[in-house]
């Protein structure tokens, strides 16, 4: 996969960095919800 340089890849990558623990919270939350389902 090939990550462009464009400024609004940057501008994103930015905002992920910046809200990765909100984000890795909301998946992971999501993940531990789909495997208790599954259980």
């Amino acid at each position: 996969m090939k990550v462009s340089s464009s400024p609004q890849m940057l501008m994103t990558t930015r905002f992920a960095i910046n809200n990765f623990p909100l984000v890795g919270r909301l998946i992971s939350g999501r993940a531990d919800a789909a495997h208790y389902h599954k259980l």
